[in-house]
């Protein structure tokens, strides 16, 4: 009998899925409109996403070493092309220099350790050390190639010295390596960012497919003959959010497919990560339209909730234009929307060299989900009994 209603649940599943699918309308609403947004919004703001004029980047930086090595590093530091790229800022201690990258005062804290000299000319490997802000990908990288660019130059010039050549004729063409600095890849094209915004915004509103879907079956009156079919309103309720999590999951699918090939919208190298956060994005919208719906126990109003609340989240997250504060109680608010949630996984997963901001997204938006669906087994109880 339970394997009979386990086929009866996924029946329910697969007739909803079919049944939304089939609402060519609202399909094509739901792909067509974000399509139109993203080229809209990815052409007209395409400017303000430009890097013209990249600035300096601001680096800590402590010597411990006292050798010739290093000293020729702090001039190299020092000579136009550098000086125009770094602002470098000495400090007293390998903890201030930590305490500053932290506290993101500067992008990278360069450390050279004593005895590096010594020891690099002794044939034994040494580094000069960077900690770098994982929230900037694109400022490190630039003061990665800078260091990267001397340690390339010494090396050759050192090996030179095994063979007679003086210390004192190191050129800054050993040094130096001309490396154009591109944004590409590193931060997002007002079209990829807009691509990203606008699919969670309008996945989000997935949430309205389960307000009127649930809403019809279980508040109007389809309630009565759904309560007297032999399938359990449960495995019934679970039944008909599997199926409209697949469409909300269909069209998203649908819009990274399209954007990706048309709009060449960077999706990253990590495809099953950006699938899976699309995933999770579709639950979470479909559980907050079920347990807005039984809720407000009116289809009307949950609507008019939700299609308020949505776009508000939108707006508060960044999604239509990027928002920077210092404001603590802004900040603190957004961190916790899942609009803005879903910007960070889906940004970090692209862009970001460091998987731990995806993961707590990810994680916070899986509690959201799983208090949503006590809360709709609790109201639902009340609601059906």
């Amino acid at each position: 009998m339970k394997d009979g209603d386990d086929v009866k649940m996924l029946n329910v599943a697969y007739y909803t899925f079919l049944r939304s699918i089939r609402d060519v309308k609202s399909m094509l609403e739901m792909v067509i409109s974000p399509i139109i947004l993203i080229l809209i919004l990815g052409t007209a703001l395409n400017s303000v996403f430009e890097v013209s004029n990249i600035g300096k980047t601001a680096v800590a930086y402590v010597n411990y070493d006292e050798g010739e090595i290093s000293s020729h590093f702090e001039k190299f530091l020092a000579i136009d092309e550098i000086d125009s790229m770094l602002e470098v800022q000495n400090v007293e201690s390998y903890e201030e220099g930590l305490k500053l990258v932290n506290e993101g005062k500067v992008r990278t804290f360069i450390f050279i350790d004593k005895d590096y000299s010594q020891q690099l000319m002794s044939g034994n490997s040494v580094q000069i050390k960077l900690y770098e802000d994982k929230q900037n990908v694109f400022r490190t990288n630039i003061v990665s190639s800078v260091v990267d660019s001397f340690i390339s130059g010494a090396n050759t010039h050192y090996a030179k010295t095994m063979i007679g050549a003086n210390l004192d004729e190191m050129s800054r063409k050993e040094v130096i390596e001309q490396i154009p600095l591109s944004a590409a890849g590193n931060i997002p094209r007002a079209m990829d960012y807009y691509t990203v915004t606008m699919l969670v915004f309008f996945m989000m509103y997935g949430a309205l497919y389960a307000v009127y879907g649930i809403g019809e079956d279980y508040i109007d009156i389809m309630r009565s003959r759904l309560l007297s079919t032999p399938v359990g309103i449960t495995k019934q309720l679970v039944g008909k959010i599997v199926g409209l999590v697949g469409v909300v999951f269909v069209q998203g699918l649908v819009l990274i497919a399209f954007t990706g090939l048309v709009y060449q919208s960077n999706w990253g190298n990590n495809l099953l990560e950006v699938l899976f956060i699309t995933l999770s994005l579709a639950i979470f919208a479909v559980g907050m339209g079920t347990l807005g719906v039984i809720i407000c126990r009116d289809k009307k109003v949950a609507n008019t909730v939700l299609s308020t609340l949505i776009p508000v989240m939108t707006f508060l997250s960044g999604g239509y234009l990027v928002i920077v504060s210092d404001n603590a109680i802004y900040n603190a608010v957004r961190s916790i929307l899942p609009s803005h949630l879903m910007h960070t996984a889906y940004f970090n997963s692209i862009y970001g060299e460091f998987a731990g901001q995806t993961v707590s997204s990810l994680a916070i938006l899986w509690i959201m989900i799983g208090l949503m669906f006590v809360g709709t087994v609790v109201a639902g109880r009340r609601r059906f009994n």
